[in-house]
């Protein structure tokens, strides 16, 4: 088999591995394996993916047309590839209009676009009966402010992250915003009140064979405005329940097919499911490594292994969230608004009592906005026997923990 990998990854599936692990899915001694990569992702090739696969340098992951034109010149040479892999939101679009050009297996552009373009997805979410916050073209949104008050939510229709988003809670302030934005690609949703949820797994023909719920404290949208976001694994058996049946609809609902998932949701008023938005693939920050940790079943090679086999089954492999002992999550502190910022007081806390693992930036480094969830102004791992133990470290060190900056 051949097989064409986009590697946009500088580091392992989890934090603590440098390298990537694709030659840990993928025999590179039986099949021949192609990477495209920049000067940055090379980094995250481990030394058989590089010795052993075909490794070609582009200036930019960003640049899907020299990603596309790299790709034909590799079919020119070796022959069309029998399966594209690519993990990263911002690959999966040029993957799957690759395949479609070449006709090889696996999801097709109008496939990406149901977990891509949000709008879409919102649409047929609400077409199979299913609750989501009220939304509308950004061209309406007076209309919207009208029907449904404040707050709103100003949203581009790609993005993920919470990027862009805009949070509108007065008539002036939409007006601004909307001077300020491509409104073609905005969408306005209704604001809502309720926990906010995460949902990642793997579904296999439409269900859902493995699937972890998660709680955040704060929110990513309230972390692109400068307040930590914590993310605990769920252990309310009631809230696991109903929130996983609403999933598996909308897994049937967007017909997914085979492959990982990260699904968010509001339990509104700590009753009724509704849709956030949903992404085909594995979720981002320590999603997989908590996952691999408590569950020991890793998505990212979960995933490769359905890409490479659309008939392939965990066989066996679940994780048991009703019997679960060990509870993990993380808690992030965004970078500072003005970057880049230079550290000149390093964070400190008062005990590693529920922290199994850190990154956080010394004195002397510079932050310059473009971590991400990983490299923050503080990134703690955390551990606990239920998820109010891990709240409750969250709570002492959002209190306690803090940087100084100065402009770098």
């Amino acid at each position: 088999m051949k097989v064409l990998i986009i590697n946009r990854r500088f580091h392992g599936w989890n934090w603590r591995s440098e390298k990537t692990n694709y030659s840990g899915v993928i025999d590179h001694d039986i099949h021949d394996v192609f990477y495209i990569v920049d000067k940055k992702s090379l980094a995250g090739l481990s030394h058989d993916e590089k010795s052993k696969g075909k490794v070609f340098i582009v200036d930019s992951l960003d640049d899907t047309h020299k990603i596309s034109t790299q790709a034909k010149d590799i079919f020119d040479l070796y022959g069309v590839v029998d399966r594209i892999i690519a993990l990263n939101e911002e690959d999966i679009n040029v993957a799957a209009t690759l395949r479609q050009n070449y006709s090889i297996t696996g999801n097709s552009p109008d496939k990406v676009m149901r977990f891509r373009d949000k709008p879409l997805m919102k649409s047929i979410i609400t077409s199979a009966g299913l609750r989501t916050p009220a939304f509308m073209p950004a061209g309406s949104a007076e209309r919207m402010a009208e029907t449904y008050g404040f707050p709103l939510f100003l949203k581009p229709a790609d993005s993920n992250s919470s990027k862009g988003v805009k949070r509108i809670d007065t008539q002036d302030q939409l007006l601004r915003e909307l001077k300020l934005i491509d409104i073609d690609n905005y969408h306005i949703e209704q604001g809502v009140s309720g926990d906010i949820f995460h949902l990642d797994g793997v579904a296999f023909d439409n269900s859902i064979e493995i699937c972890q719920v998660y709680k955040y404290l704060n929110s990513c949208y309230l972390f692109t405005q400068g307040i930590p976001v914590g993310v605990m694994m769920n252990d309310n058996p009631e809230h696991r329940e109903k929130l996983v049946a609403f999933a598996q609809e909308v897994i049937q609902a967007l017909d997914i097919g085979n492959g990982p998932f990260h699904l968010e949701l509001f339990l509104e008023n700590g009753v009724t499911p509704a849709f956030l938005e949903i992404g085909g693939r594995v979720g981002g920050a320590f999603v997989s490594h908590c996952i691999e940790h408590v569950h020991d079943v890793s998505l990212f090679e979960e995933s490769i292994k359905l890409e490479l086999d659309p008939t392939y089954r965990l066989r066996g492999k679940e994780i048991d969230q009703e019997h679960q002992s060990l509870y993990c999550g993380w808690l992030l502190f965004p970078e500072p608004k003005e970057v880049p910022a230079k550290v000149t007081t390093e964070g400190q806390v008062s005990s590693e009592e529920g922290i199994s693992y850190t990154i956080l930036p010394k004195k002397g480094d510079v932050l310059d906005g473009r971590g991400g969830y990983i490299k923050t102004s503080g990134t703690f791992l955390l551990e606990g026997d239920s998820m109010n133990m891990l709240k409750d470290t969250m709570m002492r060190l959002m209190g306690e923990y803090e940087i100084s900056v100065v402009p770098a």
